[in-house]
């Protein structure tokens, strides 16, 4: 499989530009092999909290908030108790020490100035674009926004264990991502907008602010338009470019400690299909067995692993 089977544009996103600078063959894995992502206790986490966050931008919500200010934290609202609970549960992780980190995170994000300053005009939550330039298409999701007095301010959320160094971001891809959506789509002619990345495990000065110019606009959009070519003519060969171990500062990627990349050995996995055209993959066919519908059919694939720890690739 050395092409992408579908021949379907790849619209790009700030986790795909990422995802390839990091490493071309796991992107390659993931996107064009469909190996499973197995996904992690972090993101789980993480999806928890945007959930969290996100209802409570609802004005029928707010009196949850207000419960929780007034009494110090997650549990004066039974309701989202139950709410965070179930989905911890859902995604496997329901054993106490991640309960209870998720009360911290939650309450870290809630005493940040979580409603923004009076009389600023906010975008729902999770608030969605597709931006369209000259030679790329890029889309995303932007966690809170909001504009007051030709300023726009953008919040993400970070559940990740450490935050960005000094290069990671000066020259985040989702900050010059946001900022050019912001500028182009959410708020035209708004020059000063800031980028704001809120770390919930970090109840100690949490956020990290990084600003874009106009200048280093212009460079972005032509890298975008670079990366649009690479993405929607990607094969083997590509993916043979850039792989993670040949960084001295993203060879800990391939592994660290006892985490592994999942796409580093082979393996079998599987895919549930309908007709040609890719649904899911995992490695657990007894979860595809549950979602397939009449006429899908589930294949097992054999993943050969990462070309540089197995020289038959």
């Amino acid at each position: 499989m050395s092409k992408n089977p579908a021949k379907q544009e790849v619209i790009l996103s700030a986790s795909t530009i990422k995802s390839i600078e990091d490493c071309s063959w796991l992107y390659y894995a993931k996107k064009i092999l469909k190996f499973p992502d197995p996904g992690n206790a972090g993101s789980s986490r993480g999806s928890t909290c945007h959930l969290v966050f996100e209802m409570l931008m609802n004005p029928r919500h707010r009196h949850h908030f207000d419960l929780m200010m007034k009494r110090g934290g997650l549990e004066a609202s039974p309701a989202l108790v139950r709410l965070v609970k179930k989905h911890l549960t859902n995604y496997g992780i329901n054993a106490p020490e991640h309960y209870e980190l998720m009360k911290e995170m939650i309450w870290v994000g809630l005493n940040n100035d979580f409603y923004g300053p009076k009389d600023a005009k906010f975008e729902e939550p999770e608030k969605e674009f597709l931006l369209e330039g000259k030679g790329y298409r890029v889309r995303g999701f932007i966690d809170k926004c909001y504009e007051k007095d030709g300023k726009a301010q953008i919040l993400d959320y970070k559940s990740s264990k450490g935050k960005f160094s000094g290069s990671e971001l000066e020259n985040n891809i989702q900050a010059y991502t946001y900022t050019l959506a912001a500028k182009k789509l959410l708020w035209p002619g708004v020059k000063d907008v800031s980028v704001k990345f809120l770390f919930l495990r970090f109840p100690q000065n949490p956020i990290q602010e990084v600003k874009v110019t106009d200048e280093q606009l212009k460079g972005f959009e032509k890298y975008l338009a670079y990366l649009y070519k690479i993405v929607n003519n990607f094969d083997e060969q590509q993916a043979r470019r850039n792989f993670a171990y040949d960084s001295d500062k993203k060879k800990w990627l391939c592994k660290a400690g006892k985490w592994e990349c999942p796409a580093r050995m082979p393996k079998d996995f599987f895919t549930l299909m309908d007709g040609e055209k890719f649904i899911k993959s995992s490695f657990d066919k007894a979860a595809l067995d549950k979602i397939a519908k009449p006429g899908q059919t589930i294949e097992v694939r054999h993943y050969k692993g990462c070309p540089k720890f197995n020289i038959n690739v």
